[in-house]
């Protein structure tokens, strides 16, 4: 299914069955988003391929949306979905089942949000990671140091809901420590 070329639209009196592949475009250009749309008056009914080209002149940025499809009810899910690349910090929102759209969002970058002192230790907290996603911790004494020469501290997972913790002994011969996650 291709509805049209570069951008177009595909009107159906009724119900859309995709079961094969599906072959749509976005554009932004000139700070002006349009997409290729398949707009039915019943059901839309998910599965097989979906494959988005992104065919910009303009780069793609977080709040970016583009309507794929319009329809009463949005039903079942793409088997494989193929979405443009983006630049780092970026990510696709798959609202198709929502609203028969996909979104340019921005990710949230894991951070500290607490260090606290307990005897002779630091507690550092933090949130934004990725549930289950591997973080480290690199630490240094001067903060110039190229960042290949900070040495790894710890290791660990994000937990359930993207929050860390750790502790660190406090060494009271440094004036000074640097950490980054």
């Amino acid at each position: 299914l291709v509805p049209g070329a570069p951008i177009g639209n595909l009107d159906v009196n009724g119900s859309v069955i995709l079961q094969g592949t599906v072959n749509l475009q976005i554009d932004k250009s000139g700070g002006i988003r349009t997409s290729d749309v398949v707009n039915a008056s019943g059901a839309i009914f998910y599965n097989g391929t979906l494959n988005v080209t992104d065919i910009s002149t303009d780069l793609l940025s977080a709040g970016d949306r583009f309507l794929l499809f319009t329809g009463t009810p949005y039903l079942g899910a793409f088997t494989t979905l193929n979405l443009p690349p983006l630049p780092p910090g970026l990510a696709w929102r798959n609202n198709l089942s929502v609203d028969g759209s996909i979104e340019v969002i921005a990710l949230l970058q894991p951070k500290f949000t607490s260090i606290s002192v307990s005897g002779t230790s630091l507690i550092f907290t933090g949130t934004n990671g990725t549930a289950g996603a591997n973080y480290a911790v690199l630490t240094a004494t001067n903060v110039i140091t190229p960042v290949a020469n900070w040495q790894s501290l710890v290791t660990n997972q994000f937990g359930a809901e993207g929050q860390f913790s750790f502790t660190n002994s406090i060494n009271p011969n440094e004036p000074q420590r640097y950490f980054r996650l």
